[in-house]
C-alpha cells in the first residue's frame, strides 16, 4: 500500500491522508531518488501505517483504481 501512496498526486494526497506525519513521510518518499533510501521511506511509511486505522485508506485507494473519475471526485 505503502507503493501505492507514493504514487498519487499531491492533491489527492491531502485529501486522503489526515495524519500530518503519514503525510510528510510520503513527500518525502516522493523526493527521494536513491533507490535504497526510497526503499527504507516505503517501510517507515508502512510502519506509520501500522499504527493507524487504514481500512479507510485502502478503501480510497481501491476506489480510485477502479474508476480515474474517482480521483476527481475525491479530490
Amino acid at each position: 500500500m505503502a507503493d501505492e501512496l507514493v504514487d498519487l498526486k499531491p492533491q489527492v494526497l491531502e485529501a486522503l491522508i489526515k495524519d500530518n506525519d503519514l503525510l510528510h513521510a510520503i513527500r518525502e518518499a516522493q523526493q527521494t531518488n536513491s533507490h535504497g533510501a526510497l526503499r527504507r521511506q516505503k517501510q517507515y511509511i508502512a510502519r506509520l501505517m501500522r499504527e493507524l486505522d487504514h481500512d479507510e485508506i485502502r478503501d480510497a485507494l481501491d476506489a480510485l483504481a477502479g474508476d480515474p473519475a474517482k480521483e476527481k471526485q475525491l479530490f
